[in-house]
């Protein structure tokens, strides 16, 4: 929970109260469960879903992977100055 807090914290720039913390948690995986909800709405087959959660996870990844390159390249012009 204290990473959810200290997410939630930064992204509002303010410390949160107890109530306050816990009621915009509420709120962000509501959001991902409509967001969800509506991705899926048209699924026929468990294959669909699936396909969706590899999906998602392929497209984290590849954008885990892009970042990360660019720290490294990054991390290395520096060093070369």
């Amino acid at each position: 929970m204290p990473l959810f807090r200290a997410l939630i914290v930064q992204r509002h720039h303010r410390i949160l109260s107890d109530d306050e913390f816990l009621q915009l948690l509420k709120d962000h995986v509501n959001h991902g469960f409509d967001l969800i909800r509506n991705d899926t709405d048209g699924f026929k087959s468990e294959d669909d879903y699936v396909d969706y959660l590899v999906k998602l996870t392929r497209t984290g990844l590849e954008h885990r992977m892009k970042r990360v390159i660019k720290e490294i390249l990054t991390e290395n012009l520096c060093r070369q100055v």
